[in-house]
């Protein structure tokens, strides 16, 4: 059972509806909502300039001190609880310089999926919880609230 409010809607950080009931089972199970991050780097190489590779990491708080250890993926979170992202750039050229034109989520890992929800678009912000934070020529971190996609999707790839 699905509920929503505009037809058009694909993400959600309200539960959607709350059914009483009392259920017994043999064993023990969990249920969340979750984030799966691209867990490899992405190599570029480009004749005239040389070498890079971006790594995209959790971390745990706001300080972005903490990387979350990728063995735990995906991490699992509470709807409307902020998360910490954040992507650098590493090379050993001194010039290269990291602009995050988009981000978006999708409920697959395929950034092609037509199901999505775009969190950064030409460099600005679309999400309201999305903050940015103070980072460097070569990293940019982010936080937003945690949200889930609208169906029968258990994690929200970014």
């Amino acid at each position: 059972m699905t509920s929503f409010d505009q037809l058009q809607d694909v993400i959600t950080r309200e539960h959607q509806f709350e059914i009483q009931f009392i259920c017994k089972f043999p064993k023990k199970s969990q249920l969340s909502a979750s984030f799966e991050a691209q867990k490899r780097n992405y190599l570029f190489t480009e004749i005239p300039f040389g070498n890079f590779s971006y790594l995209f990491q959790f971390y745990d708080s706001s300080a972005f001190t903490k990387v979350i250890n990728p063995n735990t993926y995906p991490v699992k979170v509470k709807l409307k609880d902020m998360i910490y992202m954040g992507i650098k750039v590493q090379s050993s050229l001194s010039n290269i310089r990291l602009f995050v034109e988009s981000c978006r989520a999708t409920p697959h890992d395929n950034p092609n999926d037509p199901i999505y929800y775009d969190i950064i678009t030409n460099g600005c912000t679309k999400d309201k919880t999305t903050k940015v934070y103070s980072g460097s020529l070569k990293e940019f971190q982010f936080g937003l609230q945690a949200f889930s996609f609208i169906g029968d999707y258990e994690q929200v790839p970014v």
